[in-house]
């Protein structure tokens, strides 16, 4: 695969739907992080430029809404199992926030979005200069992805709703 190709769910609706919802789901992310993870292998050697744009960001951003939205959302829940929303953060700082706060809208998971939201902000205002301050927040995000995880398992169980969103829009992962 290359940043050429165009990413292809390879499956038929009868495959997609025999598959359970975490597979699907991760079946759709791990194609768009496998391009990235090429990309962004091949831009180690090209590291002059601090300001630049990674290249692995423009190709992210130039995929159709719906890969972004399936990468992102898993890419969330796949770090909150992880790590939690710091993992997250840390690991994505404000990049994919965006196509995450959009596609937990588009998947119907309103109240995982308010706690998205939450995290977010908090993490924005970080305050690493005060270390008290700072160990307090930490906390606070650690509690809110204990929220996240704990209305995981609920009806709106967003990896269900992603699966859902995949199925729904099969033919967009064909293109």
């Amino acid at each position: 695969m290359n940043d050429s190709e165009p990413l292809i769910l390879n499956l038929s609706q009868k495959q997609a739907e025999s598959l359970p919802f975490a597979d699907l789901c991760d079946q759709a992310w791990s194609l768009v992080d496998s391009a990235r993870t090429l990309i962004t292998q091949d831009e180690a050697d090209d590291e002059d430029d601090e300001d630049a744009v990674p290249f692995a960001q423009l190709y992210f951003e130039s995929l159709p809404e719906y890969w972004r939205i399936v990468y992102a959302v898993q890419e969330l829940n796949n770090n909150l199992v992880a790590g939690g929303f710091g993992e997250f953060f840390w690991t994505h700082e404000d990049n994919l926030n965006e196509d995450v706060a959009r596609g937990l809208e588009r998947i119907g998971a309103h109240d995982h979005l308010e706690i998205f939201k939450e995290a977010a902000a908090l993490f924005l205002n970080l305050d690493a200069d005060d270390d008290e301050e700072a160990d307090e927040q930490a906390d606070d995000l650690r509690e809110l992805s204990r929220s996240y995880l704990a209305a995981s398992e609920s009806d709106e169980d967003p990896r269900e709703r992603l699966a859902v969103f995949i199925l729904a829009n099969l033919d967009e992962f064909k293109a």
